[in-house]
């Protein structure tokens, strides 16, 4: 079992691999870091991030760190929060055997960055919009937001440009 562990982990730099959520493993995950918020080891909104983004993706990943044990193989993994928080917890070879390989690091693949929906973004800068009706926070995702922002603080500043006759001339019908 060993042998097989290390041919699949073989010629690859890092050990990344991802299981699915549905599996039994997710439920052992969920009860070690209840464990360790109790603990004091992790705090619950890491916790709470870290589930989420595994729900998001539907698979949860984890680093293989070594094979354990000579009667009884177990694998010793890694797991590890957005905020670079480490856990040992230990697999079953079977489970690391049937997982797929990561291409990359979980933060390389930008697997902790949920996407927001349009309506969880608020506005928090000092901005005021000229138009008031409707507010800019319904009609706009977060990243239209900035790009429109941006263009009217690029038309405040070329102020000259924008009123000229010839701007107006063939750009305003």
């Amino acid at each position: 079992m060993r042998d097989l562990i290390q041919n699949k982990f073989q010629g690859i730099k890092h050990k990344w691999f991802y299981l699915p959520v549905k599996s039994k493993d997710f439920q052992k995950i969920i009860d070690l870091l209840t464990q360790k918020i109790n603990q004091g080891d992790i705090t619950v909104k890491e916790s709470i991030d870290l589930i989420s983004a595994f729900k998001k993706t539907e698979k949860m990943w984890l680093k293989l760190l070594t094979v354990k044990g000579r009667s009884k193989l177990y694998c010793e993994c890694l797991l590890t929060t957005k905020n670079n928080t480490k856990i040992k917890t230990a697999l079953s070879c079977e489970s690391v055997l049937s997982s797929e390989l990561m291409m990359s690091t979980p933060k390389s693949l930008k697997l902790f960055d949920i996407v927001k929906d349009k309506s969880e973004w608020k506005k928090v800068d000092s901005f005021i919009d000229p138009i008031t009706y409707p507010p800019v926070e319904e009609e706009l995702t977060e990243c239209g937001y900035f790009l429109y922002k941006a263009f009217l603080k690029e038309k405040e500043n070329n102020k000259d440009l924008y009123e000229s006759e010839l701007y107006t001339k063939y750009w305003s019908k």
